[in-house]
């Protein structure tokens, strides 16, 4: 889905280049409402799903919700303001960047190491240790070889 996703957001940009843009830095709050807009414009060229999922991929991108400040002007499919980013809308982009960082640094830390779990005598018998077998030289395989000629012949 999220090859589809940079797909039709590569579309939009070129429909509307005045108001979409692949390169993330260059994304601006987009007008309330504005699935509708590009409905009207493009009717069945795009479906609902497609456009669906593009616009929410474009406006769940850190850049754009790092945009998303009070009063700052949304835009329409020109490019010219329509509105502006309320202070719920930026509280709202403040907390889905501070949720998307947390998730983000979850992946990046090594889990923390644990106690491993206490051995329980009466369940788990102690195994006595294995002896380590070490590993065959090449001059243990020539002596193995040789003493085999010798036995078979």
């Amino acid at each position: 889905m999220r090859e589809t996703s940079a797909n039709t957001i590569a579309a939009l940009s070129e429909f509307f280049p005045q108001c979409f843009h692949l390169f993330e830095q260059r994304r601006r709050p987009l007008k309330v409402g504005i699935r509708n807009d590009i409905k009207v414009v493009l009717g069945d060229t795009i479906t609902d799903i497609e456009l669906t999922y593009a616009l929410r991929s474009y406006t769940s991108n850190r850049a754009y919700l790092s945009r998303l400040t009070a009063g700052t002007p949304r835009i329409d499919l020109n490019g010219e303001p329509a509105g502006q980013v309320t202070e719920s809308d930026a509280d709202y982009a403040a907390e889905r960047l501070k949720r998307q960082t947390a998730r983000q640094q979850e992946k990046t830390e090594p889990p923390a190491a644990s106690a491993p779990p206490p051995i329980n005598a009466e369940i788990s018998p102690i195994l006595p240790p294995q002896p380590t077998q070490r590993r065959l030289s090449l001059g243990d395989l020539k002596h193995a070889a040789a003493a085999r000629k010798v036995a078979s012949g």
